[in-house]
C-alpha cells in the first residue's frame, strides 16, 4: 500500500488552512472596498438630489413671487374674494 508521509499531510494541511485563511481576509477586503464604494456613491447622489430640490424649490418662490406681483393677478383675487359667487356665473 502506497501512503504519502505524515510530513506531507500535514504540510498539505497547514497550506489547505493558509489558503483558505488568505480566501477569507481578501474576501472581507473586496466587500469593505464594495461597500464605501457603495455609499460612496449614494453620498454623492444624495447631495446631486438635494442641489436640484434646493433649485426647484427656489424656482417655484421665484414664480410665486412674480405672480403675486402681478396686478392682473391681484385684481381678480380682490375680485373673487368679494364675492366667490361671482365668478362661478361670470364668463370670460
Amino acid at each position: 500500500m502506497n501512503r504519502f508521509p505524515r510530513w506531507f499531510m500535514a504540510v498539505f494541511a497547514l497550506m489547505t488552512l493558509i489558503l483558505l485563511a488568505g480566501g477569507a481576509l481578501f474576501y472581507r477586503a473586496q466587500e469593505r472596498y464594495f461597500r464605501q464604494d457603495a455609499e460612496t456613491n449614494l453620498n454623492t447622489i444624495a447631495s446631486f438630489k438635494v442641489d436640484q430640490i434646493v433649485q426647484w424649490r427656489a424656482e417655484r418662490i421665484g414664480d410665486a413671487a412674480v405672480i403675486m406681483e402681478s396686478p392682473f393677478f391681484i385684481e381678480e383675487v380682490t375680485r373673487f374674494l368679494a364675492d366667490p359667487r361671482a365668478e362661478a356665473t361670470a364668463l370670460p
